[in-house]
């Protein structure tokens, strides 16, 4: 069916703008518009590759299953080809190369870098360590205009064990050091269990060699950098090349391959030489596991908390030791191919984050002059597809989301689609107004959530964010729990990548992966414009964990957003905010 259209929108490709909006509502998911009338371009819903993308595996060799082999590039995707909307054929190829991608960086390595075989990594045991735990944490690498990074001052106090008064054992050294409470925009997020979510970002070792290499890790290098005027570019490919090497009985049998370099592979590209990935970024969404958790649902790690004095509800410094799950990923890779220089970014979130919004929109419904006038509404718990997640992964009758209480049941609009936290359980939402109280001081801040006599019901909203000494760990500058988070999701899953989730939950069936889906991978298909942003497809894409309050903002995209990142000396740093340390 694309093939035949493609061949329509060629026929049209010279027609006014007028006949192509019209056409975009005629066809809906399928139509990709043409560039300027006086250019010569090519314009595809779905460029046909000659080489078809590898299902499972990023070796075509191994695709039986998935494996631990990271993809490094995106054969199908040419540049010459203009893509205004998303769809199915020309999207999968991405979307195998995020499921690939977030496998192999999730798989567990022994201690000497050789993959585990399926049946364990599918199940990995408590001391099992995930290949992306081998990259380096951002705070670890850079630092801001201080000159101490928060990583720092975390692993000073916590790493050898606590203060007397708890007596914690020295950090081993799989346990995570987890600090990180707040949102890119300044905002933070409880879960259902009372608890903040945590986040850290990790750079593979492209691009924190990168980043020594070009002495960007210091804020003085950072400021000469930008004095100098030459351009931050990350690694497309890995330049150090590798070779993984092979098993020790000589088999091609991907279980028991081993990584070395730490996180370096190579794999052939279309012309037969040997590359390995480029620069790589992640940035995670954890939340603390309780005893109503079950922690197979997860990917897990251990993990050591650091509040400092001034996030303590009491003023002391503390640290404990915790579990904790993942539920959200950011997983980024700059690609050689098409317009990869600008990345390709995948984002992944657990199966019961949040439920699907009732007026939520398709990633192809973006033409209006407002995208959510009256907010995006909740649940009440009857609608069908409470959770889109995949065919297989639709959760309607789901009574624990991470991120979402359906105590009450009421379809409400959250205002603005900005998914406040919720009220008091005994305050009626039905009659609720909007104050002017500022709620946080982010980016993404709200207005506090009022009852029908205009008094404040969410008090932890318009407080500071504090953290107890214990579990529920929510609380205001008074010691009383914050409410959890509400959250809704703004967006459907697009119904490509929807497919792809199900041929994905259907291959993984059964192991822990099996508890998250893609939400979708964006990438520039286009030159941008309005209403077509930087030229993102899809158009707008945001993960509930980690941007859970601008879904609805012109903001709520990965790409447009980082397109404007610069580091802290002021330089555009190539999409990514990691140059940019909050100290």
């Amino acid at each position: 069916m694309e093939l035949k259209i493609n061949t329509l929108v060629k026929s049209i490709s010279q027609m006014r703008n007028a006949l192509f909006l019209a056409a975009v509502i005629i066809f809906g998911n399928f139509m990709i518009m043409s560039a300027a009338a006086d250019a010569e371009v090519n314009v595809s819903l779905s460029k046909q590759s000659d080489q078809l993308a590898a299902d499972f595996c990023a070796d075509p060799a191994f695709d039986t299953q998935p494996c631990p082999i990271l993809p490094t590039d995106i054969a199908q995707f040419d540049a010459s080809f203009i893509y205004r909307f998303v769809g199915p054929e020309s999207q999968r190829p991405f979307d195998q190369f995020s499921w690939q991608s977030f496998i192999a960086m999730t798989w567990p390595l022994t201690a000497n870098g050789v993959a585990l075989p399926y049946g364990q990594a599918a199940h990995p045991a408590k001391g099992d360590v995930p290949r992306w735990q081998r990259l380096v944490n951002r705070d670890q690498l850079i630092t801001g205009e201080g000159g101490v990074s928060p990583f720092s001052r975390a692993e000073a106090f916590c790493g050898a064990g606590d203060s007397p008064s708890t007596s914690l054992p020295p950090k081993p050294a799989d346990t995570l050091l987890l600090y990180a409470f707040h949102q890119a925009t300044g905002d933070v997020l409880v879960d259902q269990g009372g608890n903040y979510v945590l986040y850290e970002t990790r750079l593979n070792d492209v691009a924190a060699g990168y980043i020594r290499d070009s002495q960007l890790a210091s804020f003085t290098g950072r400021s000469r950098r930008a004095e100098t005027g030459s351009e931050i570019s990350f690694p497309m490919q890995d330049p150090n090349k590798q070779d993984p090497g092979k098993n020790a009985d000589g088999s091609g049998d991907m279980s028991g391959k081993e990584i070395a370099g730490g996180d370096r592979q190579v794999l052939k590209n279309v012309e037969g030489h040997r590359v390995g990935p480029g620069a790589t970024l992640l940035k995670f969404a954890w939340r603390v596991l309780s005893p109503d958790d079950n922690p197979a649902q997860f990917l897990t790690r251990n993990a050591r908390l650091f509040v400092p004095a001034r996030d303590s509800v009491t003023r002391n410094p503390f640290c404990r030791d915790v579990v904790v799950g993942m539920i959200g990923m950011h997983l980024v890779q700059r690609v050689v191919s098409g317009n990869g220089d600008r990345w390709i970014w995948s984002t992944f979130e657990h199966v019961a984050n949040a439920p699907l919004a009732v007026n939520a929109r398709r990633p192809n419904s973006f033409i209006a002059k407002k995208l959510f006038p009256d907010g995006c509404f909740a649940p009440t718990g009857q609608e069908p597809g409470i959770l889109q997640t995949g065919n297989e992964k639709n959760i309607a009758n789901l009574q624990r989301f991470n991120l979402f209480g359906m105590a009450g049941g009421i379809n409400i609009p959250l205002e603005q689609a900005k998914n406040r936290p919720s009220p008091n359980p005994d305050t009626t939402m039905m009659k609720t107004k909007i104050t002017g109280v500022a709620a946080t001081t982010g980016a993404g801040t709200m207005p506090a959530v009022a009852g029908s006599g205009g008094e404040t019901v969410n008090q932890g909203v318009v407080r500071p964010a504090l953290w107890a000494e214990h579990a529920p760990y929510a609380v205001d500058q008074t010691g009383q729990a914050i409410a959890p988070s509400q959250i809704v999701r703004c967006w459907r899953v697009f119904e490509g990548t929807d497919k792809t989730n199900t041929l994905w939950h259907q291959a993984l069936a059964g192991s822990v992966w099996d508890n998250y889906f893609l939400v979708g991978t964006q990438w520039i298909g286009n030159g941008g414009g309005a209403p077509f942003g930087v030229g993102e497809v899809p158009r707008f894409l945001s993960n509930v964990a980690l941007e859970s309050f601008i879904q609805h903002q012109e903001t709520g995209t990965c790409l447009g957003c980082h397109s404007t990142a610069r580091s802290d000396a002021g330089q555009l740093a190539n999409f990514t905010f990691v140059l940019a340390p909050a100290n």
